[in-house]
């Protein structure tokens, strides 16, 4: 739809997870992150932001972040909305793989406290790396995310991290987050909240499965059909190239995901 952004062509809907954390006797328990949290479009900079849509659900021992990254490919003569399904487990005692087993060869991630802040780490100090600081405002319904150059041990309970911030709204909030209009391809988070639903209304789509950033697999979605897709699936839902007319040109000079049946891990911003 021409004047739009991919995420603004992308409608989602969502459920609140509840993840209760039992506190030892007499200490406070942690702040509870857990739930479907929208980008706050109205409060988004020029920066890309990596995850417009997180399921996270949070325990004791680590937290599981499903990213959903909205974008665009070239397929069947244009660019069409695409989105991509990202899972990534940061544990709070130890530093390990984001996803796969404990020989996976995926980057380090780990979470820690820093008063009532949580931090999000993946392998610090690397070009790759990132260090996030989330704090919650549960009052709101608001989740704030810092980006910062700073050490993943820093101390964030006297001062905030230093860094551009990204807020987000919890899922009932579509509206004021600004994820709505065409219905192009339609998320949501079922009732159990471990699962994402997803159809196509408009077209026959496809769903690829990936590994570490690489096609493995993949299997056609069609036109109204609701798939179920495991909250720690890695894949990526577009439309199928059948869905229309062949009208093979130059690809334009912008920056977009790879095409149809091409998929790696080749976007950097992806924060992966």
């Amino acid at each position: 739809m021409p004047g739009t952004s991919a995420l603004e062509r992308i409608t989602v809907a969502g459920f609140v997870l509840a993840v209760s954390i039992p506190a030892a006797p007499g200490a406070q328990a942690p702040p509870d992150v857990s739930g479907v949290w929208v980008l706050d479009a109205s409060r988004k900079d020029a920066r890309e932001v990596y995850g417009e849509l997180r399921v996270v659900e949070q325990d004791e021992h680590e937290v599981r972040v499903t990213m959903v990254d909205y974008g665009t490919a070239w397929i069947g003569g244009g660019f069409r909305p695409v989105l991509r399904i990202v899972p990534w487990t940061y544990r709070f005692d130890r530093w390990a793989p984001r996803r796969g087993g404990p020989d996976s060869t995926q980057p380090v991630t780990r979470a820690r406290w820093s008063g009532e802040r949580l931090v999000l780490a993946k392998t610090p100090g690397e070009s790759f790396g990132h260090v996030w600081v989330w704090g919650l405002d549960a009052a709101a319904g608001e989740l704030r995310q810092q980006e910062t150059n700073q050490t993943w041990d820093s101390d964030f309970t006297q001062k905030d991290a230093e860094g551009g911030r990204t807020y987000f709204l919890r899922g009932g909030e579509l509206e004021r987050a600004g994820v709505e209009a065409s219905r192009e391809i339609v998320i949501g988070v079922d009732e159990a909240a471990r699962e994402l639903v997803v159809s196509c209304p408009r077209y026959d789509c496809v769903l690829v499965e990936l590994l570490s950033g690489r096609r493995v697999g993949s299997r056609p979605l069609a036109r109204g059909a609701p798939e179920r897709v495991p909250l720690m699936s890695e894949a990526v839902v577009e439309p199928a190239a059948s869905s229309y007319p062949a009208r093979p040109r130059a690809v334009p000079a912008r920056r977009a995901f790879p095409a149809q049946g091409s998929w790696s891990s080749q976007r950097s911003s992806w924060g992966e």
